[in-house]
């Protein structure tokens, strides 16, 4: 926590907030209707106001000097996965190709933008959307399997860490709607060692029901 504080990343903060209720809300199932209605009430009140202070917050960070930028960079994004749709552009050739394919108008050539500041654009882009259907599908496998073995969980060890995993993907993909740091980047095994666990507790489970263990 004093390491996201430090940074002073708000997607980083984003995230954490959101993997804090989800872990919450699956300990005490109950505390889900209120935080949808406090969501709903801040949805509705942000609606209300008309301020994009929040967004342009939100938005900037890092190289990016507001929303507008990030907006640009994601349509940037969109443009290359409608002309390589199928194959995308590759990995890691994302500050190569779309500088020169389609340039910035907002952003100066001198600033390196390596991804697409959205961890779902970025899959596209890097794989097409075969790709990022793959990449999806098995997101939603792993998820599955987390709920089948909080419905079979032995121990509360073994709970606590089927929990930790599911809000450790809740903030990988609240943080990605914003960034893109655990794809393409030395960080990126950390989620493939979250479904490796995910699937070992699920085999655990299978084998203990079979009795081969």
């Amino acid at each position: 926590l004093g390491v996201i504080l430090l940074a002073d990343s708000r997607g980083a903060v984003l995230a954490v907030g959101a993997a804090l209720l989800l872990v919450l809300c699956l300990r005490w199932p109950r505390l889900l209707w209120g935080v949808l209605l406090a969501g709903g009430l801040a949805a509705l009140w942000l609606w209300w106001r008309g301020d994009m202070g929040l967004l342009e917050r939100l938005g900037s960070g890092g190289a990016i000097g507001g929303l507008d930028e990030r907006l640009e960079i994601w349509l940037r994004a969109l443009y290359a996965i409608q002309d390589f749709s199928f194959t995308g552009v590759g990995l890691g050739a994302y500050n190569q190709v779309i500088p020169l394919l389609y340039p910035y108008f907002l952003i100066p050539p001198s600033v390196d933008i390596p991804h697409a500041h959205n961890l779902l654009l970025q899959v596209a882009v890097d794989l097409g959307i075969p790709g990022l259907i793959a990449w999806l599908a098995l997101l939603l496998v792993v998820v599955v399997e987390a709920g089948r073995c909080l419905r079979h969980a032995p121990v509360a060890a073994t709970w606590a860490i089927v929990v930790g995993v599911l809000g450790g993907l809740a903030a990988m993909l609240v943080h990605g709607m914003l960034d893109a740091p655990l794809w393409g980047t030395k960080l990126a095994f950390l989620p493939w060692l979250l479904y490796a666990l995910i699937t070992l507790t699920l085999a655990e489970f299978t084998h203990s029901s079979s009795g081969k263990v």
